[in-house]
C-alpha cells in the first residue's frame, strides 16, 4: 500500500513537471557565427553607417565630465559593453568594403542601427 502511494506521488510530480516544461518559453537554438557575421557585414553597408561607428567610438572612448573628473566619469571605460579595438576594426573593415555610400549623410535612425549591431555583437561574443 505504501508503495502505491509513493507511485502516485511520483506520477503527480511527473505530471506537474510536464506542465511546467510545456509552460516554459521555448529555447531557440544559437545562430551560426557565419550567419551573424554576414548580417553584421550587411548592416555595415547601410548608407551613412560611418556616422554610427563614429558615435560608438566617441561613446566608448571619450570621458565627459564637468568641472572635476571623478572615478565614476571613467567607469564606462572598464565595462564589458564597450567595443574593443579589434571589434571596431572589424566594423570599419566591413564598412570600407561597402564603398563610399557608407560615408553619406547620417542614416534615418542611428539609434536603431546601434541597437541592431549591439545585439549582433552580443550573439557573437556573448
Amino acid at each position: 500500500m505504501a508503495r502505491r502511494g509513493g507511485q502516485r506521488r511520483f506520477q503527480a510530480h511527473q505530471a506537474r513537471r510536464r506542465q511546467a516544461d510545456a509552460a516554459a518559453e521555448p529555447v531557440t537554438p544559437p545562430r551560426a557565427e557565419a550567419d551573424i557575421l554576414a548580417e553584421l557585414r550587411q548592416l555595415c553597408r547601410t548608407p551613412g553607417f560611418a556616422h554610427v561607428i563614429a558615435h560608438v567610438i566617441v561613446r566608448d572612448n571619450f570621458v565627459f565630465y564637468k568641472e572635476e573628473m571623478k572615478p565614476e566619469d571613467m567607469a564606462h571605460l572598464f565595462g564589458f559593453k564597450r567595443l574593443i579595438r579589434t571589434e571596431v576594426a572589424t566594423l570599419i573593415g566591413y564598412m570600407i568594403q561597402a564603398g563610399p555610400e557608407v560615408f553619406a549623410c547620417e542614416p534615418d535612425d542611428p539609434p536603431a542601427l546601434v541597437v541592431r549591431w549591439s545585439r549582433l555583437f552580443g550573439q557573437v561574443c556573448g
